[in-house]
């Protein structure tokens, strides 16, 4: 409710509808008595009641009368939603990302936006922070399903969307208190919610759909392990661990003379239960990705190594703006089967041209089709060392720890035993 001290002043307040007035019989009541502590008086252009004992009896009874009617309108309403959720029917407002409303009004796949969605829990597994998981898909040009950039804001819900595992879930949260303020996050214990199994498609595991929400709930907890906005190549992927305790390394900043530089280090070192001293990322990381390209070249895999260098920057957001032209061509078209105006055909030509001229500069960015060859291997080679390091795709991140299998730090040594040697 605003302070009474934020309205203009007023002698009189015109309503046309009391049962418009507020949300219930209480806030009636309430705003009513309020207005009348403030020398406002509340006239009714619609119904009135006039300023007798009468009248004022009559005031509240329509109140109350209104009330029971938008209750049962309330109960009707949901019902009806009810029946709809029990049969996994989608109940209204915007599908999550990931999916679209099909025609039979079931959630069904949207391909594109499925692969964002995986992508976002790929990368809260890698332990990005949610600043850095929007930084890395603004930069390739993906949206939120309100088609704007994504924010740090964007992946709580999304997070915990268990729709995304098969199962349909309806009426979750809980209803607003005696005072009208909704929780979004509360909800309402499982046998009071719609649950219904493989009643939309998967995009998740529940497994890892689980292991999500233990991370979440640690996190919430605050015993979550470090959340940063710098890029360390081999933290979170859990292959580098100490050689004294057995703890997986985690990445941090240090400050030494007005300079900042990063390093690995053991999270019992510092409560002095370890001790094995940290270490330069720059070192480590540079070791590890020459010796994962040294290998990589030493066996068959450099065509898919070669197709992997063309998935640049430039190369993606180009395959996004087709994406978006060919989705665009697609409702041009339909609109001029319905009604072929020379509008929209004029439309059509302008989109076909830029789809062609898009196409000429996705080649344009590919790899020479000679490939990797004896005479550019050493460039090559810096290159594929440059983009482990320093990706920010978790594509990466799971790469790195599919090929390595394990790293041990001391303060003497440092045992790499990669799965690709």
């Amino acid at each position: 409710m605003r302070d009474v001290k934020e309205w203009p002043v007023w002698d009189t307040l015109l309503v046309f509808d009391l049962s418009r007035f507020a949300r219930n019989m209480t806030d009636a009541v309430t705003y009513g008595n309020l207005l009348a502590d403030h020398d406002i008086e509340l006239v009714s252009v619609t119904q009135n009641f006039g300023n007798s004992d009468e009248g004022y009896a009559s005031k509240y009874l329509c109140h109350l009368t209104d009330d029971m009617q938008s209750r049962k309108n309330s109960r009707t309403t949901h019902a009806g939603l009810s029946n709809k959720a029990q049969k996994a029917g989608h109940c209204g407002g915007v599908p999550p990302l990931g999916y679209d409303v099909g025609e039979n009004g079931q959630l069904v796949i949207n391909a594109e936006e499925a692969e964002i969605v995986r992508k976002i829990f790929a990368m809260f597994e890698m332990n990005y922070s949610y600043t850095r998981m929007a930084e890395v898909l603004n930069k390739e040009g993906r949206l939120t399903k309100g088609r704007k950039p994504f924010t740090k804001n964007s992946f709580h819900e999304l997070l915990h969307q268990e729709k995304y595992t098969g199962t349909y879930c309806w009426n979750k949260a809980r209803e607003k208190d005696s005072k009208g303020r909704h929780n979004t996050h509360a909800r309402k214990p499982i046998d009071k919610q719609i649950r219904v199994d493989g009643g939309c498609p998967q995009i998740i595991s529940k497994e890892r759909f689980q292991k999500v929400q233990e991370t979440l709930a640690s996190r919430a907890r605050g015993k979550a392990g470090s959340k940063s906005n710098r890029h360390y190549m081999l933290s979170g992927i859990k292959v580098l661990r100490c050689a004294e305790c057995g703890s997986y390394l985690t990445g941090a900043a240090k400050s030494s003379h007005g300079k900042t530089y990063t390093v690995y280090l053991c999270p019992k070192h510092k409560a002095k239960e370890c001790s094995t001293k940290e270490i330069r990322t720059g070192d480590l990381d540079r070791m590890v990705a020459n010796l994962i390209a040294k290998d990589l070249f030493q066996r068959d895999d450099i065509p898919a190594i070669s197709r992997q260098l063309k998935h640049n920057d430039s190369y993606k957001k180009l395959c996004e703006r087709k994406r978006g032209v060919e989705r665009s061509i697609v409702h041009v078209i339909s609109a001029i089967e319905r009604d072929p105006e020379e509008e929209l055909v004029k439309r059509l030509k302008a989109l076909s041209a830029e789809k062609a001229s898009i196409e000429r500069a996705i080649e344009a960015t590919k790899v020479d089709k000679a490939g990797i060859t004896p005479e550019n291997i050493k460039a090559v080679c810096a290159k594929l060392r440059d983009y482990l390091i320093h990706s920010d795709d978790p594509d990466v991140k799971a790469y790195l720890q599919s090929a390595i299998k394990e790293i041990n730090v001391s303060n003497d040594a440092v045992d790499i035993e990669l799965r690709i040697a």
